[in-house]
């Protein structure tokens, strides 16, 4: 497979020539071997090789949109940038990370559209080789495929590598389907009594809303008070806090266009939000228009919004120290969905508590509790027929005739 290439050329103490080597082309019958020239300062070869490596990411990155020239670094470089807009920030940064990390170190001066399906079993192999579990070889092949796609959807490749792809990185085996961890209603009670009564709100507030409402952690920490209307009862989920590796912060829309929703607020939170809202209020007096100036519900004792990392974490601790079963802030909503359930909702009312698109989705996730629906409603349908049977053989049984005349007949 053929690379981006180059080489240097001193031309005087101090100066040297960066020379770019581009695909070859034919013109009129003849084959031209096209070139592109750089003059830099450099203390020597080593920094002049380093700088014709930048020169050369520079052409991939900007310059080279012929198919013919265009490297994987090149494409990943045009990719990258024109999708951000249409990626959640975890999703846009989930890909930077696979091409930074697996794929440019091994691809990146490869001509993009000369990548054959060898080359990739030849990298997941050198990655299971590294150590590197079958599920994150799978996660390299899909941003490649998603690479390479976009690539043609742009006219710049006509190609996907990936798809040809005869045997890719193997699913995780199967294992048995994860149970989650739940907490009770009674529990929750508990845990929200004892949080009221100590009037704390970084832990206790949350669960309530993940345990009884169903929201999810970023849905959580992207709740403002404007979203709240107390006297109606109404929750707005309007928004997402996303969180991407570094710390950053994202506002962004709710996972899918099925969660915007507006939820009922349980009677029992009224109370706990009202007094949150009155601290809220308390310290926006105190502290100045400077403070949570967007009127996070959940915020730090500096006035800016709670992290899903940081809320995660602090409900991790908060088992440890209170002796609970070590379930995760997500597992919250489904301790909700699970209680749901047990309470006699059906799967399509679970579907639209949760906010998933489809009640496919909820069937999935639940397949437990789904079951156990369908057993109870194959245990009814059973009482039905049987009764249904014993009704229609009462009807049908022939009537015995003990009279006389009966009788006489029958002999």
């Amino acid at each position: 497979m053929r690379s981006l290439s180059g080489r240097v050329e001193e031309l005087m103490p101090g100066k040297w020539r960066l020379c770019a080597n581009l695909a070859p082309t034919v013109r009129g019958g003849k084959l031209h071997r096209p070139r592109k020239y750089r003059v830099v300062d450099a203390g020597g070869v080593r920094e002049a090789k380093a700088l014709l490596r930048g020169y050369l990411s520079e052409l991939e990155q900007h310059q080279c949109t012929d198919p013919a020239t265009l490297t994987v670094a090149g494409l990943a470089g045009q990719w990258l940038p024109d999708v951000k807009a249409t990626r959640r920030p975890a999703t846009h940064a989930f890909y930077q990370a696979q091409m930074k990390r697996h794929i440019l170190p091994a691809l990146d001066t490869r001509i993009a559209a000369e990548v054959e399906p060898k080359d990739l079993h030849a990298l997941y192999a050198a990655k299971r080789d590294a150590g590197l579990s079958e599920y994150s070889r799978r996660h390299i092949h899909a941003t490649i495929k998603a690479a390479y796609s976009w690539g043609i959807r742009k006219g710049l490749l006509t190609d996907n590598p990936a798809s040809r792809l005869g045997d890719p990185p193997a699913q995780r085996p199967m294992r048995p389907r994860r149970t989650w961890g739940a907490l009770s209603i009674a529990r929750a009670a508990a845990i929200a009594e004892k949080g009221c009564r100590n009037r704390r709100n970084l832990v206790y507030l949350p669960m309530m809303l993940a345990g009884w409402s169903g929201l999810r952690c970023g849905e959580v920490c992207g709740l403002r008070w404007d979203d709240i209307e107390l006297d109606a009862g109404i929750l707005h989920v309007r928004r997402t806090l996303e969180q991407t590796p570094g710390g950053k912060l994202h506002v962004t829309a709710p996972k899918t266009a099925e969660s915007a929703a507006d939820l009922p607020i349980p009677a029992a939170l009224i109370e706990p939000l009202r007094e949150a809202k009155a601290v809220y209020a308390g310290l926006s007096i105190a502290s100045g228009s400077k403070w949570n100036p967007e009127g996070y519900v959940m915020a730090t004792g500096q006035g800016t919004p709670v992290k899903p990392f940081n809320l995660s974490s602090a409900w991790r601790s908060f088992c440890l120290r209170n002796d609970l079963a070590p379930i995760t802030f997500h597992e919250l909503r489904h301790s909700f969905a699970s209680n749901r359930f047990d309470a006699g909702e059906d799967l399509v009312t679970v579907q639209h508590l949760l906010r998933h698109s489809k009640a496919s989705t909820t069937a999935d996730i639940y397949l437990h509790k789904t079951q156990e629906k369908l057993r109870e409603a194959s245990e009814r349908q059973d009482a039905e027929i049987a009764a249904a049977i014993a009704e229609a053989a009462g009807i049908l049984r022939p009537i015995r005739d003990t009279s006389e005349s009966g009788k006489r007949q029958a002999v």
